[in-house]
């Protein structure tokens, strides 16, 4: 995969951007057909409500490591990165329903948390690639994840239906790749250095060592137990549920989504 420069248009583009491997890699194959890219990196602070604690995203200045060499490979002219706070989004469609949400989904909503989580990151993306006139949006949305629910099929297809409503497009263009050392392949071709995941797949005890170790990238405690949850509990016991209750929490989200997205003035964007 070489860096074929000359194939960038002049439309701009945003790719969700984590600053971990599959995100980066996500935008350099979008610099390949667009100018600017812009990395959208989304923070979250801590939220309480009752005895409750969802706790917010660490370490979220740990993106500009990668994105930094996207702009020593690739020319600074060639992406831009933002770094917005979505607290109170969350807010609104993760925690302020959360006793309902509860009483639906039982204990899987502990999972579905993080469905809200990213949802709210999609929302939050829709309202700013408009503000930013850009109508192609990507993520690092990966088949080898496909066990967290925001990343099935299903669920990327609901979530490309709520951009399109918005007149953007949104593509996934590191999902087809089989495994993260096809993406740091990917990514040392096109001269970014990432710390390759270990060899094969990985045991429940180097899974733990690999989610405990962030060196590009933002984390939270309530992730970091949930995808252990999905990987090692509901994933192999709930298989066949998994995505039609994160379509039903997406649905049930909706209304919160669209009043959102109506209150930043995106009805009057949309050409």
């Amino acid at each position: 995969m070489s860096d074929d420069k000359g194939t960038s248009t002049d439309a701009p583009c945003a790719v969700l951007y984590s600053g971990g491997s599959d995100s980066t890699l996500a935008a350099v194959l979008m610099s390949r057909r667009f100018r600017p890219v812009h990395l959208l990196t989304y923070d979250r602070q801590t939220v309480r409500r009752g005895v409750l604690t969802f706790p917010g995203l660490r370490d979220i200045s740990k993106s500009s490591i990668n994105a930094k060499q996207l702009e020593e490979a690739f020319g600074k002219d060639r992406f831009v990165h933002h770094m917005n706070d979505y607290t109170s989004l969350f807010r609104r469609i993760a925690v302020d329903d959360v006793d309902a949400d509860r009483q639906r989904f039982g204990s899987r909503l502990f999972l579905l948390i993080c469905m809200g989580c990213k949802l709210a990151m999609h929302a939050q993306a829709i309202a700013d690639c408009l503000e930013l006139d850009v109508r192609r949006v990507a993520d690092g949305a990966s088949r080898e994840e496909a066990f967290y629910p925001a990343q099935t099929r299903g669920v990327m297809d609901r979530l490309r239906g709520l951009y399109e409503e918005h007149g953007i497009t949104y593509e996934n263009p590191v999902y087809s790749l089989p495994n993260k050392n096809a993406v740091h392949d990917a990514l040392e071709e096109a001269g970014i250095r990432m710390v390759r995941p270990a060899e094969g797949a990985l045991s429940p005890r180097r899974y733990r060592e690999a989610l405990l170790s962030f060196p590009t990238q933002a984390w939270c405690w309530f992730g970091l137990q949930a995808a252990m949850y999905n990987k090692f509990y509901y994933g192999p016991l709930f298989d066949k549920d998994r995505e039609p209750d994160a379509l039903a929490y997406i649905d049930a989200k909706m209304d919160v989504v669209r009043a959102y997205l109506e209150e930043r003035g995106v009805k009057d964007k949309i050409g």
